[in-house]
């Protein structure tokens, strides 16, 4: 189900890019493999490091669609995957942008941060289909609900931690 946007939220959600960030160019490529074993059609742009998504986001800012979804390392080298977050959360362009963070490992401190500075989830590297696409559906009801028009995201916060539980 996709849904139609006001002008100001741009193309519908189908056509909207997904933005990933991380330093390792193997692990862009699992993430790349894992959203199409998903089924998951949108464009993706990956980026190695923050500073070069935040680049990408200044055109958001200056009028272009904004990406449906960020897939942001929690552990970058540079400007971290917080650093980003952070960044993110002050613009009020992209407050209808879904984040979720990425991380290899359970650093309990570093994911509280990401939830407290305004990540939607939290997931381990890499999501399984299933998961991508419940998070390709949260955003999408996020996008929405940012637009007025609908509900929030409504994944549990941490899937890092539901992950290593089963």
């Amino acid at each position: 189900m996709h849904f139609s946007f006001e002008s100001n939220f741009g193309p519908p959600i189908c056509d909207r890019a997904i933005f990933a960030v991380d330093d390792d160019q193997v692990d862009r490529a699992f993430v790349l493999q894992a959203l199409r074993e998903a089924g998951v059609k949108n464009p993706c742009r990956f980026f190695s490091n923050g500073d070069k998504m935040i680049d990408a986001l200044f055109s958001v800012l200056k009028g272009a669609p904004p990406p449906l979804l960020c897939f942001l390392d929690l552990t970058s080298p540079g400007m971290c995957g917080l650093d980003v977050l952070r960044w993110i959360r002050l613009q009020d362009r992209l407050a209808g942008m879904s984040v979720v963070m990425l991380s290899a490992e359970d650093d309990a401190a570093s994911l509280a941060d990401a939830l407290r500075y305004g990540a939607q989830c939290c997931a381990k590297k890499f999501p399984e289909a299933g998961q991508l696409r419940e998070m390709l559906v949260e955003a999408e009801k996020f996008s929405t609900a940012a637009s007025g028009q609908g509900a929030g995201f409504n994944l549990p916060c941490n899937l890092l931690r539901t992950a290593q539980a089963s």
